[in-house]
Order: structure tokens, then C-alpha cells, then sequence
């Protein structure tokens, strides 16, 4: 098993239904998402945050980033920054 957040080149040509190596893309879990933003401290309506996270594809890393910034410039408050 081998983890990444890139596929490396040279797995694909060993991969395939037919063949022994298979690809799996994982999504981050949109209510897991929104329980981090809240968590970091991000206030704003259920809607801003749903379109937050998928803005980020609900990725826990990045949506971590992202709410320390909103936090730092913003108080935490998805309607002054805009992004959702």
C-alpha cells in the first residue's frame, strides 16, 4: 500500500481493473469538514461553510490552513473575508 497526495508516474502504467495495482482516490467527509471549522474557531452561516469546504474538497489539511487564516485576519468570520 503506498499513500499519496500525488500519483507517481510510474504507477500508472502498472494500474488497471485487470491488473495488481489499483488507484483509490480519498475525499475528505463534509460533516468531519465542517466540525473542523468549527473547532478553529470559524463562525458564519451552515452555507458559507458547506461552500467552503468544498471550495477546499472538505481536505482536512487545507481547510486547516485556510480557517488559521480566516481566524488570524478575519476573527474567525467567514462573511468579512468573503471566500465563502
Amino acid at each position: 500500500m503506498l499513500t499519496s497526495r500525488e500519483k507517481p508516474a510510474e504507477i500508472g502504467a502498472f494500474e488497471g481493473i485487470e491488473l495488481a495495482v489499483r488507484a483509490l482516490r480519498l475525499e475528505g467527509s463534509p460533516e468531519a469538514a465542517i466540525s473542523l471549522l468549527q473547532t478553529k474557531g470559524v463562525v458564519g452561516s451552515l452555507q458559507q461553510k458547506q461552500l467552503l469546504c468544498d471550495r477546499y474538497g472538505s481536505n482536512p489539511l487545507a481547510l486547516k490552513i485556510v480557517a488559521t487564516c480566516i481566524q488570524d485576519l478575519f476573527d474567525g468570520d467567514l462573511e468579512e473575508c468573503a471566500i465563502a
